[in-house]
C-alpha cells in the first residue's frame, strides 16, 4: 500500500462522487515556486461509507442476556464491539450481550475499502426488587 499524503496535503470534498473528474494543480511554499498543473486526468472512486442500525436501548433483567444484532450495509470485512466486557465474543457481528450493569456498546466496522463507521447502542439492565 503507498503512503498516505503528508498532513495537510489531502484534498476533501463532501459533495465528490464515483467517476468524478479532478484536475490537480501543484503548489509550493516557496515564494519563488509556480504552480505545476498536472495534465493527467485522475478519475476518482468514492466508496460508499458502511451504514449501521442499531435498536437505540434494548432492556434485559440481570443476569440475562442478549443477542446484538446490528444491520449494516457494505462489504464489512471488521467487527469491533467496545467495551468487551459483558460480550461472548467482540470480534462479530452479533456478540451476545450480558452486562452487569447498563452498558453503552458502541460498534465500529471497516468494509474491504477501508471506509468505517460507528455507532452505539445501549443495553440497560434492571433487577427486580
Amino acid at each position: 500500500m503507498a503512503p498516505g499524503p503528508a498532513p495537510g496535503r489531502c484534498f476533501t470534498d463532501a459533495a465528490l462522487n464515483n467517476g468524478d473528474i479532478v484536475n490537480c494543480i501543484m503548489t509550493g511554499s516557496l515564494v519563488c515556486s509556480q504552480p505545476v498543473r498536472s495534465t493527467n486526468v485522475e478519475t476518482m472512486t468514492v466508496y460508499p461509507l458502511p451504514v449501521i442500525t442499531l435498536d437505540s436501548a434494548v432492556v434485559i433483567a440481570g443476569g440475562a442476556g442478549i443477542q446484538l444484532m446490528p444491520a449494516v450495509t457494505g462489504d464489512v470485512v471488521s467487527w469491533t464491539w467496545s467495551p468487551a466486557a459483558g460480550l461472548d465474543n467482540a470480534l462479530t457481528a452479533d456478540p451476545i450481550a450480558s452486562p452487569v450493569s447498563t452498558t453503552a456498546y458502541q460498534l465500529y466496522v471497516v468494509t474491504s475499502e477501508g471506509c468505517h463507521s460507528k455507532a452505539t447502542e445501549l443495553v440497560e439492565v434492571y433487577y427486580p426488587c
